[in-house]
């Protein structure tokens, strides 16, 4: 790849913008809420923390711990505009 093409890329990258919302985990029945500025990346987060057995909700850990991942199952709820959120969210 040459560097022009590679410096585009990067400019891309830095402008998109990211999906704030409400995304839920479900496993085994149980249903777990959160929200995140960043959708596109937070069933990421919440699944590497769940394979490292560093979960911060002990009861989700515990339920991926008994299911493993292809018990879990992740989704949005909601997305909501960037502009309607508080900078301490």
């Amino acid at each position: 790849m040459d560097k022009q093409r590679k410096q585009e890329i990067t400019e891309a990258y830095k402008e998109r913008k990211s999906r704030a919302g409400v995304f839920r985990v479900d496993c085994a029945g149980e249903i777990w809420l959160g929200m995140s500025r960043n959708l596109d990346a937070q069933q990421n987060s919440v699944w590497f923390s769940l394979r490292q057995g560093s979960g911060r909700n002990k009861a989700m850990q515990a339920a991926w711990s008994a299911h493993g991942e292809a018990g879990f199952a992740f989704g949005v709820v909601e997305v909501v505009s960037a502009e309607d959120l508080s900078p301490y969210l």
